[in-house]
C-alpha cells in the first residue's frame, strides 16, 4: 500500500514538473475542481505533437507564474482527455478556455505571448459589465465610452449568464469599441427607446444607430458579434477572429498608419454609414506594413492605399481600381451589393508554349484546360516551397510522360501561389489535386494514392475514356526500388 501510494505522489511530481511549476496538469479526475472554482481558470488544450502548443509553452509558464493567486493556469492534453475535449467542442490546438465556477465564460482568442496572456486574465478580472443604477449613471456611461458600441443588457433574467459570457469574450477581442453596461428599470433607456422590454438587449452604436435583441441565449453572441461592429475600425490580429468568423463580405482600406490619407479615410466612412442599416458588409482598415504577408495574398502589396473587398469563407476577392472618391467607392460598394461586379483572379501570363507532358495552367487558362469537357484532367495546385510537392513532381512528370499518347488524357499543374482556382476547387493545402471527369466541367477531390501505379489505377477507374490506360510493366529496377521503399520503411 505503502509503495503504491509512493508511486503515486512520484508520478504526480513527475507530471508537475513536466508541466512547469506553476502549471497544473488538467485530468478528467480533476477537471471539476479546477474549473468549479470560483477564480478564474485558464485551460490550454493542448496535443503534444502540435507546433503552435509547443511555441507557446514557454509563455503559458511564464505567464502563469505571474499570475499565481489571480488565476490558475491549467495544461490538458487533448489527445489523452478526448471526452473533455469533445465537450468543450475542441476542433484544433491550442484551445484556450477561461472558466469561472464550473461554465466557459470566454473563449481566449488574442495573442499567445506572456505579456498577452497576462493582459487578458487581468482584464477578465475587471467587472465585464457596469451596473447603472440611475439615469445619471446611465448618462456618466455613455460619456466615458463615447465613440464605442455601448450595450445595455435590461432587467437580464434567462439572458444573464450569456450576457456576461459574451461581454467577456467581446471586449477581449474589441476592448477599444465596445463597452456592456445593466439597468434594471427599462425606463432609465427611454432616450434610445421606449419600447424596451425586461430580458432583452439594447446596442447603441458609435453613430447613434441602435438594434435591440431579444431572442435566445445561444443566439446572443452571433447577434452581438454583427451588431456591435465599429463603424469602420483596423482589422488586426488580436480581433481577426470577429471578422474571419463572420459569413458576410469585408470591405478592406490597407494602408501604412504612420502614412493615411486622411480624405480616403472620410470618403470610406462615408461609404459605411450608408450601409450601417444593412449589415451587408463590415468596413476594415488593415496595417499593410505589419500584415504585408495578407496584403500580398489578397494581391495588392505594391500599392498604398489599397481597397478590396474579401471573402474570408472562399478566399474571394473583389480589388477597386477607380479613384477614392465617395461617389466612386460609393457605387462601387453598391454594385458589390447587388452582385453585380465579378472576383478578381490572381493569375500569371498565359505560356506561350505549353508543350512539356505536365501541363502549365494558370488562373486564366483554368477554364480552358481543366475544365475541357472533352478530356479526362487531373490539376494539381502546389506551392513551391511545399516538400510534399516537390516529392509529387517527379512522379507526375513521369507519369504525364508514360500517358502522353493519349490524347484524351490531361495531367496539369498549377502554382497556387501566384494563381487562382474557382471558389469551388480553392486549394486547401498543398498539394490539392482534383480530378475532372471528361463529359463534365465539374471536379472531385482526388482520393488516391500517390504513386505512378496508383495514379494510374484511379484513372482507369474514374476516367471517362478508358482507352490506353494501362499498367506499365515492373521492371526489375523497379522491384528494388520498391524492396528499398519497404526496408525505409522498417527502419522507420
Amino acid at each position: 500500500m505503502i509503495r503504491a501510494l509512493s508511486l503515486a505522489f512520484f508520478t504526480v511530481c513527475l507530471v508537475a514538473v513536466q508541466a512547469g511549476e506553476d502549471v497544473i496538469v488538467g485530468t478528467k479526475d480533476n477537471f471539476d475542481d479546477l474549473v468549479g472554482k470560483d477564480e478564474l481558470t485558464l485551460v490550454k488544450f493542448y496535443a503534444p505533437w502540435c507546433g503552435h502548443c509547443k511555441k507557446m509553452a514557454g509563455d503559458f509558464k511564464e505567464a502563469a507564474t505571474e499570475l499565481k493567486g489571480k488565476a490558475v493556469l491549467v495544461d490538458l492534453d487533448a489527445t489523452v482527455e478526448k471526452d473533455l475535449a469533445q465537450k468543450y467542442g475542441i476542433q484544433g490546438f491550442p484551445t484556450l478556455k477561461l472558466f469561472s465556477k464550473g461554465e466557459v465564460v470566454s473563449d481566449y482568442k488574442g495573442g499567445r505571448t506572456k505579456d498577452a496572456l497576462i493582459q487578458y486574465i487581468e482584464r477578465a478580472l475587471l467587472p465585464s459589465v457596469t451596473e447603472c443604477a440611475d439615469a445619471d449613471a446611465v448618462a456618466a456611461f455613455a460619456k466615458d465610452n463615447s465613440g464605442k458600441a455601448i450595450v445595455f443588457g435590461i432587467a437580464l433574467d434567462k439572458l444573464a449568464s450569456d450576457y456576461t459570457k459574451v461581454s467577456m469574450g467581446l471586449r477581449d477581442v474589441m476592448p477599444d469599441a465596445i463597452a456592456f453596461g445593466s439597468v434594471k428599470d427599462s425606463s432609465l433607456l427611454k432616450k434610445y427607446s421606449d419600447k424596451l422590454a425586461a430580458d432583452s438587449v439594447l446596442i447603441v452604436r458609435d453613430d447613434e444607430s441602435t438594434d435591440v435583441f431579444t431572442g435566445k441565449g445561444e443566439e446572443l453572441e452571433a447577434w452581438a458579434k454583427v451588431s456591435a461592429l465599429p463603424l469602420f475600425a483596423e482589422l488586426s490580429r488580436d480581433n481577426a477572429s470577429l471578422y474571419t468568423e463572420l459569413e458576410k463580405p469585408i470591405f478592406i482600406l490597407f494602408q501604412d498608419p504612420d502614412k493615411k490619407d486622411e480624405k480616403v479615410n472620410e470618403a470610406v466612412s462615408e461609404v459605411a454609414k450608408k450601409h450601417r442599416a444593412s449589415g451587408a458588409i463590415a468596413f476594415t482598415w488593415i496595417n499593410s506594413i505589419g500584415l504585408e504577408s495578407f496584403a500580398k495574398h489578397v494581391g495588392v502589396e505594391d500599392k498604398s492605399p489599397a481597397i478590396a473587398i474579401y471573402l474570408f469563407k472562399g478566399d474571394v476577392k473583389y480589388l477597386y481600381e477607380d479613384e477614392y472618391s465617395p461617389e466612386s467607392l460609393g457605387k462601387w460598394v453598391q454594385a458589390f451589393v447587388d452582385g453585380k461586379i465579378t472576383p478578381t483572379t490572381k493569375s500569371e501570363p498565359v505560356p506561350e508554349k505549353n508543350d512539356e507532358p505536365v501541363k502549365i495552367v494558370v488562373g486564366e487558362s483554368w477554364a480552358d484546360v481543366v475544365e475541357d469537357d472533352s478530356k479526362d484532367v487531373l490539376i494539381e495546385q502546389y506551392a513551391p516551397w511545399c516538400g510534399h510537392c516537390k516529392k509529387l513532381a517527379p512522379i507526375l512528370d513521369e507519369l504525364a510522360t508514360d500517358l502522353k499518347g493519349i490524347e484524351t488524357l490531361v495531367i496539369a499543374k498549377m502554382d497556387a501561389t501566384k494563381n487562382d482556382a474557382p471558389v469551388d476547387y480553392k486549394a486547401q493545402g498543398y498539394p490539392t489535386l482534383h480530378f475532372f471527369p471528361a463529359g463534365s466541367t465539374k471536379g472531385k477531390p482526388y482520393d488516391g494514392g500517390r504513386t505512378k501505379e496508383d495514379f494510374i489505377k484511379y484513372f482507369k477507374e474514374n476516367a471517362t475514356h478508358k482507352e490506353g490506360i494501362e499498367m506499365p510493366e515492373k521492371k526489375e529496377s523497379d522491384e528494388e526500388s520498391k524492396d528499398e521503399e519497404e526496408a525505409d520503411k522498417e527502419e522507420l
